[in-house]
């Protein structure tokens, strides 16, 4: 018996047997292997960078020629005042050429139904003279502005410039006028004779110190048939003389 269990060992060892040792029957029974836990979901593949967006090109040289006009509030831009050309020849009310002497004035053209002095801030000049003395006497109205448009009723004039005093004192402005106009020195309105009419003298006074002042004039011209713009100062002491930039 002991010859056999020797020799089985033996043909097992050489077979590659592997003897196990069997439990007894009343022993637990070993664990079964714990399941593997299910792998963790993928995580979603991380989703591929969005492409940079293109880097902004590069603001453009500035031009080199005349700045554009600067925005006003709003994103409007500012316009340049309108500059209308200058008569062609000397006529009634001045001439085409500036000079120390002259006030500049400009020429409107007012609608047919005008019975007033115009608001000027609205219009927009058709042409500008420069006037040295405001001395239109009475005279047919085809004598305004011939070969500016054939403009010889139904425009305005607006003067504006610097006059000098010699005196000071109350100074005294009369105004032949047909149609309307007024005097305006440093702001303050001194003699009007608005309206449509044939013409018709007004006159009022102002205290002037001596030196430089402001002065405004305005005028319009109605329908047919005559024109007349004649302004006078007298200054203290003095005698009435036509109105020039020096009195």
């Amino acid at each position: 018996m002991r010859v056999s269990i020797i020799t089985s060992l033996s043909l097992c060892v050489l077979a590659g047997c592997v003897i196990r040792e069997v439990p007894p029957s009343n022993a637990p029974a070993p664990a079964a292997p714990a399941a593997a836990a299910p792998a963790a979901p993928a995580a979603p593949a991380a989703a591929a960078p969005a492409a940079a967006a293109p880097a902004a090109a590069a603001p453009a040289p500035a031009a080199t020629g005349t700045p554009a006009a600067p925005a006003a509030p709003g994103g409007m831009a500012i316009q340049k005042p309108i500059r209308a050309p200058e008569v062609n020849k000397v006529i009634a009310f001045g001439g085409p050429k500036a000079d120390l002497t002259t006030i500049k004035g400009e020429v409107f053209a007012i609608p047919d139904s005008t019975k007033n002095l115009p608001s000027f801030a609205g219009l927009a000049p058709f042409a500008t003279i420069y006037t040295s003395s405001w001395n239109v006497a009475p005279r047919k109205f085809t004598e305004g502005f011939p070969g500016i448009g054939e403009k010889v009723e139904w425009f305005a004039i607006r003067w504006e410039g610097t006059v000098n005093a010699k005196t000071a004192g109350v100074h005294v402005f009369k105004i032949k006028s047909d149609d309307g106009a007024r005097v305006v020195i440093d702001g303050q309105q001194v003699v009007a004779n608005d309206g449509l009419h044939p013409p018709t003298e007004s006159q009022g006074q102002t205290l002037l110190n001596a030196g430089d002042h402001q002065l405004v004039v305005e005028y319009f011209q109605g329908p047919k048939y005559e024109i007349a713009l004649q302004i006078w100062v007298t200054a203290p002491g003095g005698a009435p003389k036509i109105l020039t930039n020096k009195f």
